[in-house]
């Protein structure tokens, strides 16, 4: 079996937040910073009242597989954080959740927590045929 897993920037940070998914969090004080279309899906770069960066990110493609992907992106930062691998923290939006910078409600969406970190194409190349680091 072979993992890959998709990493927006590298760091390891323990203390990373995620305040805004509390369901006591006032939403209203989320701002969208950017908002980036593809066509298999988009990325929302958004700030929260204390100016700390996310990133969402949805796919828009029907089939089953595609639609695990904020699955799969949490699974793989949770094992990479696990084996001390520099990586994104992140978390899962469910569907039929309503979230600021979340766009198709009915579908699940990935929120990723950002900070100061080196891209993974900077770092030197982890060769395991079963694990799979990109960027």
């Amino acid at each position: 079996m072979n993992i890959s897993c998709i990493c927006l920037s590298n760091y390891y940070k323990t203390d990373i937040s995620f305040k805004l998914l509390d369901s006591n969090y006032d939403r209203s004080k989320i701002k969208i910073v950017k908002d980036v279309s593809r066509k298999r899906g988009y990325s929302v770069l958004i700030q929260d009242k204390d100016k700390n960066l996310f990133v969402i990110k949805q796919t828009i493609l029907s089939s089953g597989e595609k639609r695990l992907l904020p699955v799969r992106e949490a699974l793989c930062a949770y094992i990479a954080q696990s084996v001390q691998i520099p990586a994104n923290h992140v978390r899962i939006i469910p569907a039929n959740c309503s979230f600021p910078g979340k766009k198709y409600t009915n579908l699940p969406a990935s929120i990723h927590a950002i900070v100061p970190g080196e891209p993974v194409s900077r770092l030197p190349r982890i060769r395991n045929p079963f694990f799979n680091l990109k960027q």
